[in-house]
């Protein structure tokens, strides 16, 4: 009996060695599985830290293109204005410079009636004159003539 008893206990000592050789296995499985899930969250963790400085970022990326878009849309109304301002600008130019050229135009115009009136007065002038040598002519003529005759007759 003593050697069935020495076998038994043989027996659960091999089974024990066992199961204490496949619980250290499953305590070192499990110190493992700890390490990787201490691991895990901390890489999770860290992971979650980059995300939100990431978003954090994305965000003061977006608030500074905001602030830029709502500065380049100010600008553009500026230049927007300033474009409508210098064409304004640029419509009273021409505009003047219409003006001055009509006004010009009229001046000359103005020059040449004076010039015509002149030159009407002026050859009206000439005209009388012209009528008065005739006359002059035409009794200096009858006048030679009668002096002729005069002449002619005390010959």
């Amino acid at each position: 009996m003593y050697l069935n008893e020495q076998s038994q206990v043989n027996e659960y000592d091999g089974k024990q060695e066992s199961l204490k050789e496949r619980l250290s296995q499953i305590e070192s499985g499990n110190t493992l599985l700890r390490q990787h899930l201490h691991d895990v969250s901390c890489n999770e963790a860290k992971d979650k830290e980059e995300l939100v400085l990431t978003i954090e970022n994305y965000r003061d990326i977006i608030k500074k293109l905001e602030a830029d878009s709502e500065k380049q849309g100010q600008r553009n109304k500026e230049l927007i204005d300033e474009c409508k301002h210098l064409q304004e600008r640029m419509d009273q130019y021409e505009d003047e410079k219409v003006k001055r050229k009509l006004q010009e135009a009229q001046d000359r115009y103005s020059d040449l009636l004076r010039q015509a009136a002149k030159m009407e007065d002026h050859l009206q002038m000439l005209e009388v004159e012209n009528a008065t040598s005739k006359i002059i002519i035409k009794e200096q003529v009858d006048e030679i003539e009668q002096l002729q005759k005069i002449l002619s007759s005390k010959v």
